[in-house]
């Protein structure tokens, strides 16, 4: 049994197949990774915005709960004027 070598010219097509092939593999793992990436940026966001939402409606919460608090305010300075004039008023 002789074995011969293969020459570069009965070599090339296939060296030129495998060639391709791992571009192809290269790139679906490129394109799979940049999905994950997207999804993950995509939850990052998700997350920022729900973040942002939270603060802005606790922001809302704070400004709203002053207000009522400069209103029971503005009502028991009222009521303590009142109270002094009657006290002035019986004595």
């Amino acid at each position: 049994m002789d074995l011969e070598l293969a020459t570069f010219e009965e070599f090339a097509p296939w060296l030129v197949v495998f060639a391709v092939m791992f571009a192809i593999a290269v790139l679906v793992d490129l394109a799979w990774s940049a999905g994950r990436f997207r999804r993950w940026v995509d939850r990052r966001l998700v997350d920022l915005t729900a973040a942002v939402a939270a603060i802005s409606l606790e922001d809302d919460a704070d400004a709203e709960l002053d207000r009522e608090l400069t209103a029971i305010r503005d009502q028991l300075t009222s009521l303590r004027g009142a109270v002094g004039a009657s006290e002035t008023h019986l004595s």
